[in-house]
């Protein structure tokens, strides 16, 4: 039977326990090493005896097409490679045997692209305690940006001093929302990521130039954006492309360390940061499960409002980004309750709807960070911080609701500057903006 990229890691999972080392794979002394092509190499981390080793190697020929044959099995000393020595390169990862059951093995992914989402949960990025809400979808049109936008004045309203940062290079939104033509700021975050290897922006004078003041504010306090492209992009369209082809590559700063999309992230809001002071930041997120989605989602210590409506293509990306987010979400609950889903462009007519998108995210959380419920007192009390039922309003899966408004379908503050009006947003966004002021209230003094 040919063998595809979705059967290769359980198959050679089979050929390691079918030769007796089940032992030997689930306490982590064989590994597993998938390379950038894909192909799978085991990795002795604690000698195996000579006849293991060629019993394994028959086994694992048997696995052409996704097994490195010139290499099936390798000691971290014979490739000079120490981090395959160290277990804290590896993931644990469980896998389904084709004999029934499953076992546990250490997991070693590498990948010229989607690297960074092989990346644990990173700290705060800075000494203060600004909250970080990144606004996130698996697809455009679902409201994510106008969200932003309106949680921004929102947030100004109540006296708190706004960034807002655009990751979302390829299809920014929220620069043209909230800063009026001719107000941008000279630089975007796109030139911030395209420039960053060769007139890297590192002084606070120049990421001074990469935001500025929304005209939206009003008597609120301050509302800065970071918007996507600049207004030397604006006057330049010609070069846009031409930066988006760069921004995603890594660089290498001055010690020789490779600086990943998510490393340079954190650096661009710890210099937003540093440039001017600020109680909150709203960050609007690439669609999708591209790479530079983990930089927000993994990278800022962050809240994740995870936007959506009411379709099975919902469903079918997120469970693929809870699959993703699994391990994490499981050995650190302080993320996992960090994640929220929001049902956007809800029908207010129809309740049923939003039960639906209720059940379909618990099931969702359930399988992949929930797990099954305690059945236990013990078990429960153990597990009470990560285990939600379906109507448990606290629980990540249980959704904030934005229903559907003709009102905000076209939204354009910088031509309708009534929409800005309290008593006009807040009659769609209302229960969406108490709960987002409530989160925050746990992190500021509003």
């Amino acid at each position: 039977m040919m063998i595809r990229f979705d059967q290769s890691l359980n198959a050679v999972c089979d050929a390691i326990v079918a030769c007796g080392l089940r032992n030997q794979l689930e306490s982590g002394d064989v590994a597993v090493l998938r390379d950038a092509s894909g192909l799978l190499t085991i990795v002795d981390r604690n000698n195996l005896s000579l006849s293991d080793r060629q019993l394994l190697q028959g086994e694992l020929a048997g696995i052409p097409s996704y097994v490195d044959q010139a290499s099936p099995i390798i000691r971290p000393s014979e490739i000079f490679d120490e981090a395959l020595a160290l277990r804290a390169s590896y993931r644990e990862r469980l896998v389904p045997l084709t004999t029934g059951g499953q076992v546990s093995v250490l997991y070693l992914d590498r990948r010229i692209v989607g690297g960074d989402w092989l990346s644990p949960a990173r700290e705060k990025i800075s000494d203060r305690e600004i909250p970080i809400i990144v606004f996130a979808s698996l697809k455009g049109g679902v409201g994510r940006s106008t969200a932003l936008a309106v949680a921004a004045k929102h947030l100004s309203s109540l006296n708190l001093r706004v960034l807002c940062v655009d990751l979302d290079l390829e299809a920014p939104g929220i620069g043209s929302m909230l800063l009026p033509a001719g107000g941008r700021s000279k630089y975007g975050t796109l030139d911030y990521y395209a420039e960053h290897g060769q007139s890297s922006f590192v002084a606070d004078v120049e990421f001074l130039d990469l935001m500025e003041a929304s005209n939206l504010a009003g008597g609120g306090a301050p509302i800065y954006v970071a918007p996507a492209f600049g207004s030397s992009s604006l006057e330049n369209p010609n070069n846009i492309i031409g930066k988006l082809s760069r921004a995603y590559i890594e660089d290498v700063d001055d010690d020789g360390n490779v600086l990943s999309f998510l490393d340079r992230t954190r650096m661009l809001l710890s210099g937003l940061t540093r440039a001017r002071d600020f109680d909150v930041i709203l960050v609007d997120s690439r669609a999708g499960l591209h790479e530079t989605v983990a930089a927000p989602i993994l990278g800022l210590n962050a809240d994740v409002l995870l936007f959506g409506i009411d379709q099975p293509q919902t469903f079918e990306g997120y469970r693929a980004l809870l699959a993703q987010l699994e391990t994490i979400a499981k050995s650190d609950k302080d993320f996992t309750l960090r994640l929220r889903m929001v049902n956007s462009k809800a029908d207010r007519l129809n309740p049923e709807g939003v039960q639906n998108f209720t059940d379909r995210s618990h099931d969702m959380f359930r399988e992949f960070i929930y797990g099954e419920a305690a059945t236990s007192v013990e078990q429960f009390e153990a597990d009470a911080d990560i285990w939600y039922n379906v109507d448990d309003r606290v629980g990540p899966h249980f959704p904030w609701v934005i229903p559907e408004s003709d009102g905000f379908r076209l939204f354009d503050p910088q031509s309708q500057k009534n929409i800005f009006e309290e008593e006009i947003y807040t009659g769609v966004f209302g229960e969406f903006l108490l709960a987002l002021t409530e989160l925050i209230n746990t992190k500021v003094d509003v």
